[in-house]
């Protein structure tokens, strides 16, 4: 386990077939508004925006070193401005979103905050 664990920042918006295509290119041209903001913010490591037409999920995941920076989304207007659009358009974000602290991890190289920090500086 890494000895400085990573929060993994996990939100959700569900919707039906009928919107789903809908809300998908809106999450895709969301890119264009909220990247440059939210790249801005301290603490941030990577950020995943994804769909799962099966589902009928789109998903944000973000990587952070602290909750309190993962957070900041909370408060991060653009991203309010865009969590309406899409329910004025159908979809249902689910709330609260999820801030997990890691507990343990694995994969071909396992690094930590700290290592993430170094090498964003």
């Amino acid at each position: 386990m890494p000895s400085t664990p990573l929060v993994v920042r996990v939100a959700l918006v569900r919707c039906d077939p009928d919107n789903f295509a809908l809300i998908s290119d809106k999450m895709q041209e969301s890119e264009k508004v909220l990247r440059s903001g939210i790249e801005a913010m301290p603490g941030l490591f990577a950020y995943y925006a994804g769909a799962d037409a099966q589902t009928l999920t789109l998903t944000n995941v973000s990587l952070w070193d602290t909750v309190e920076h993962a957070k900041q989304i909370d408060t991060f207007e653009p991203m309010s401005r865009l969590a309406q659009e899409l329910i004025d358009i159908g979809g249902r974000p689910e709330r609260p979103v999820m801030n997990h602290v890691t507990q343990w991890s694995f994969g071909p190289r396992i690094i930590d905050a700290s290592e993430l920090a170094e090498a964003v500086d």
